[in-house]
């Protein structure tokens, strides 16, 4: 098996490539800019100028590992002509900006080339192949589209904004039409197969866009083993929120079940660890919610040590990977279905239904003021994250495209 992977920038630090090199399955991996390689080198110089300093500053960090360089191939003046193209075109509004931006010649040309003939599959961050995933099986190639996202997120987001009026702008219903519509001929290829992190994901797949069951396999995230080695000290009754604080992660149901426990008098600290908007944070305003803004890995850590119980009341997910990181600092969580966890239900934490203040409100009173079921959840939490490491997703992985 030799796999050719399609992925703009450095998801999870070019895990898949990485790991299907581990295991001997690469082929090569096509990208877009990287700090290492390409024109993206030049960012080591550009990071030092005014105005574009912090963009170059991100893409130098985004290296590709030193493994798999050999076997890479960025696109860049393609992708820069593609965003250029696309910034000055009215008509690509609401349309995939990964599928548009490969629908290009000369990534097509590419990507026909190091793929066709040199792969037995083709690994698509969801649709970022563009249309060449639908031209796979005349050439004897496997399409496959992880959906790290469950495809009806952006039904599912329209829908909390208007429910939540000003907490967050709404889009154009129209461009979301069109982005559904791109994204459903691109996945409605024949034989394609799906890679997905969670049953959540599979069974929106099934019910809203028409897939096969069988042809999808549940390969859940992992979590870096260092995690599990942040020691848990816990302040009771410090609730964090981790992750971008917006709708689609359940923001809003947070703020309302801290001000709810307040007026239980419950004393508990509400904190969010993440990039937040000035409208969410004035809709938060009077919770007692504490915004921290995205924090460095190390302050992450030095914050997970600390932390009580870490709350993700999501709506819709592939799977959140800072549950996986709660877990493996010994942390019980609050969550959804709509997560995509791991957490099963009154073992590493509870599970409670999407939407519903008063269930979440509980669930964090249930395990503040229950120690022993705390401490008992906490256990539990690290020894299922320690089955969940990025060795094991490789596992997982390689044993779901050859199944596929």
């Amino acid at each position: 098996m030799k796999v050719a992977v399609v992925q703009t920038g450095a998801r999870r630090n070019y895990a898949v490539p990485l790991l299907l090199h581990q295991y001997d399955c690469l082929s090569t991996l096509i990208t877009d800019l990287a700090g290492n390689t390409g024109l993206g080198r030049f960012s080591n110089f550009a990071k030092h100028l005014p105005l574009i300093s912090a963009p170059a500053t991100r893409l130098s960090n985004r290296k590709v590992p030193h493994s798999i360089l050999e076997r890479t191939t960025t696109l860049d003046w393609s992708w820069l002509l593609a965003n250029v193209r696309q910034a000055m075109s009215a008509n690509t509004v609401g349309v995939p900006r990964d599928a548009m931006r490969y629908g290009s010649e000369t990534f097509s040309r590419v990507a026909r080339e190091l793929t066709f003939g040199a792969s037995t599959h083709l690994y698509s961050m969801l649709t970022e192949a563009g249309p060449i995933l639908t031209e796979c099986n005349d050439h004897g190639v496997v399409p496959v589209c992880e959906v790290y996202i469950a495809l009806s997120a952006d039904k599912i987001v329209d829908e909390e904004r208007k429910r939540f009026a000003d907490w967050e702008p709404r889009e154009d219903p129209s461009a979301v039409a069109r982005r559904i519509d791109c994204t459903r001929a691109l996945i409605s290829g024949r034989g394609m197969r799906f890679v997905c992190p969670s049953q959540f994901v599979v069974n929106d797949l099934v019910a809203n866009w028409d897939v096969d069951p069988t042809c999808c396999r549940i390969v859940p995230y992992g979590v870096s083993p260092l995690l599990l080695q942040i020691p848990n000290r816990p302040k009771p009754g410090t609730i964090l929120f981790l992750g971008t604080a917006n709708l689609r992660k359940g923001i809003q149901y947070f703020v309302e079940a801290s001000r709810l426990l307040t007026k239980r008098r419950m004393g508990l600290e509400f904190i969010v660890a993440g990039s937040v908007s000035k409208s969410v944070e004035t809709k938060a305003h009077g919770s007692g919610v504490i915004f921290l803004g995205r924090l460095p890995r190390g302050e992450v850590s030095k914050l997970l040590s600390a932390v009580d119980i870490v709350v993700l009341p999501s709506v819709a997910e592939g799977s959140a990977e800072s549950i996986f990181e709660a877990m493996a600092a010994e942390i019980p969580v609050i969550t959804t279905f709509s997560s995509g966890s791991v957490v099963t239900n009154e073992i590493e934490g509870l599970v409670v239904p999407e939407r519903n203040t008063a269930a979440l409100a509980d669930a964090i009173e249930r395990l503040t003021t229950d120690r022993t079921l705390r401490q008992r959840m906490a256990s539990a939490a690290i020894n299922t994250a320690r089955h969940y490491t990025w060795d094991q997703y490789g596992l997982q992985l390689v044993t779901a495209l050859r199944t596929l």
